[in-house]
Order: C-alpha cells, then sequence, then structure tokens
C-alpha cells in the first residue's frame, strides 16, 4: 500500500489510541462498563422506595430545582409513622422544618401487584 492511500485510521498507533483513551481518565470500555451498569442499576432506583418496619427509623433525601429535603421518621407499627422533614428552599421557595404523619389507610397484596392509599400531614 502506498503513503498516498493511508487513511487517518491506518495512521492510529497503540500509543496514540491510548492517549485519546486515557483523556478525562476513562479507562478503555470503562464508560462502556458505567452504562451497562446504571442501565440495570437505574430502573431499580427510580420505582425503589423505603419500607418501614414496626419499630424502625427510616432517612430519606430528596432533591429537585426546588427544594432539597431531609426527612426522618419512626415506625411505632407498620401502618402509621412520624417525624420531621426539614426543607431547604430553592428558587425563592423559604426553609421550613415540620412535623408529619403518615397512616397507610389501605393496602391490597395481589397476585402481580401492591395497592397502597397513604394519608400524609404535617
Amino acid at each position: 500500500m502506498s503513503k498516498h492511500n493511508l487513511t487517518i485510521l491506518d495512521q492510529l498507533t497503540p500509543e496514540i489510541l491510548g492517549s485519546i483513551m486515557s483523556y478525562g481518565n476513562i479507562p478503555p470500555m470503562g464508560i462502556f462498563r458505567v452504562l451497562i451498569i446504571l442501565s440495570i442499576l437505574l430502573p431499580m432506583a427510580l420505582f425503589a422506595r423505603p419500607i418501614s418496619y414496626a419499630g424502625g427509623y427510616t432517612l430519606m433525601a430528596k432533591s429537585d430545582y426546588l427544594k432539597d429535603s431531609l426527612y426522618l421518621h419512626y415506625s411505632p407499627k407498620a401502618n402509621y409513622s412520624f417525624g420531621i422533614e426539614m426543607l431547604e428552599g430553592k428558587r425563592g421557595m423559604p426553609d421550613r422544618s415540620y412535623l408529619r404523619g403518615t397512616w397507610l389507610a389501605h393496602r391490597l397484596n395481589k397476585r402481580n401487584s401492591q395497592q397502597n392509599l397513604y394519608l400524609d400531614g404535617g
């Protein structure tokens, strides 16, 4: 093959490829591993919800474009809980803290699903 027929891909040496792959400290195939793990775990995280057990504590943290919240609650029984929620407002929303109670008013277990009706206030 003459030099005139070489393309840019023919001129890539292992050293050049290694330097391209190390840009940003991403090891070869590293980004693909991360994407595969995220594609498996992310759908589970989107639908995950903490479960309260009688005598248990739960600490939840949430953040969105309007607020950051931290919620700690205690469940004396599996169907109700009480706790405190602290909110840090964004975009003009005020900061506040309040007591909050949650009651599981109705639960229906089916073969492949579960219905829950929660009532909460605070």
